[in-house]
């Protein structure tokens, strides 16, 4: 039987239609490394109402074995344990997941944080050159990132005039077949549209602690590079992709 898994690293608070990550599917996985909202530094979760599967996974992330440490001790007597499939040593450790809790109790209003600083990037970059994601009526985003595409072959030069700003702006997406490892001749005109975005995309800062004046001093450092990296000509703002 084929099973559905939700690839919900980047969406610990999204939801689509009023469901959740992991209410549509069999298992739902979330990351928390250190750049994610909800972050220990390391290592993430899969949470699934199969219970097999769950079992599976509890085995899988501890060598395989049967019983893991605390367990074989249960009933106040040790017990065997074996190996009944190829695991890997995957726990999260307990110093790292308790820095969670805490994180998780204010999803909500850092969220609400994001959303605001968002919806004020897409304002002030409203009738740029630069485009960026629509999120549909009936989902909520996690607000990850704030990525923008820079079009004409303009991305790089962006990038540096940010960095000659002071801004940390950075590359979170590139286009799979530009990568060396699977890059070939007709990479570009095999796959057009993933080349124009990954040869495009930037990300722009953006996290709770990010103050207006801050976030003003990155729109304006974007305004003039329009000028000094010779785009014009508005492209329509966002679209969804």
């Amino acid at each position: 039987m084929k099973k559905i898994i939700e690839d919900a690293a980047h969406c610990f608070e999204g939801t689509r239609d009023g469901r959740r990550p992991g209410q549509l599917g069999d298992a739902a996985i979330f990351s928390f490394y250190a750049t994610k909202n909800v972050t220990c530094g390391e290592g993430g979760a899969v949470v699934t109402n199969d219970l097999a599967l769950a079992d599976a996974l509890a085995q899988t992330v501890q060598h395989g074995m049967s019983a893991s440490a605390a367990r074989r001790f249960e009933g106040h007597t040790y017990r065997h344990w074996d190996i009944a499939r190829l695991g890997t040593k995957a726990n999260l450790p307990d110093l790292l997941a308790v820095l969670l809790e805490p994180q998780i109790a204010e999803i909500d209003p850092q969220l609400q944080i994001r959303e605001r600083l968002c919806r004020r990037y897409e304002a002030a970059l409203a009738g740029t050159p630069f485009r960026w994601p629509t999120i549909d009526a009936d989902a909520v985003s996690a607000r990850h990132l704030f990525p923008i595409h820079v079009p004409g072959g303009a991305r790089d030069a962006v990038l540096n005039a940010l960095g000659e700003a002071g801004i940390g702006a950075t590359v979170n997406y590139r286009c799979v077949p530009a990568l060396s490892l699977y890059r070939t001749a007709q990479a570009q005109l095999r796959f057009p549209i993933s080349w124009h975005w990954g040869e495009g995309t930037l990300s722009l800062p953006l996290y709770p602690s990010l103050r207006e004046d801050e976030q003003d001093e990155v729109i304006a450092a974007l305004r003039r590079s329009i000028a000094t990296t010779g785009l014009s000509g508005a492209e329509p703002a966002p679209i969804a992709f």
